[in-house]
């Protein structure tokens, strides 16, 4: 697996979506576009992704959310905050957090998203959960 100099590796996330059902690739395609168009904190590098947990990940300074199909075929984002389980050292604040959003552990919650679900309207959610990851 080659990986430019950024530590992304698009074609690995290419794959992957190309192995799925044609909805939930497009769905993941969608979800994968607003996630590297996310702002980066200042002084953070810009948002790159891999395949990380045998999933499309993305990460800034850390990984902060991977997106994948639950058993039965339904969009999964998963925000969290790194690779590793900790206790977060800070609160997390969600304005107005959507329904369908579940809190999994103390350092990650869990969005399960319906295909009818207009994307774009998570990108003030994920630019929040991005902008609270930790400097270090």
């Amino acid at each position: 697996m080659t990986k430019t100099s950024t530590g992304t590796d698009s074609s690995a996330i290419d794959a992957y979506i190309n192995a799925l059902p044609a909805p939930l690739g497009a769905q993941i395609t969608t979800l994968r576009h607003l996630l590297l168009a996310l702002t980066p904190p200042p002084g953070a590098p810009a948002v790159a992704e891999q395949i990380k947990w045998h999933a499309p990940s993305f990460y800034c300074r850390d990984h902060f959310a991977t997106i994948g199909p639950t058993p039965d075929k339904q969009l999964q984002l998963i925000l969290h905050c790194g690779a590793k389980k900790r206790q977060p050292r800070w609160q997390v604040r969600l304005v107005n957090p959507p329904g369908f959003l579940r809190v999994a552990a103390s350092d990650r919650v869990v969005l399960t998203l319906n295909a009818d679900l207009d994307l774009s309207s998570l990108r003030p959610l994920l630019q929040s959960w991005l902008d609270q990851q930790p400097a270090d």
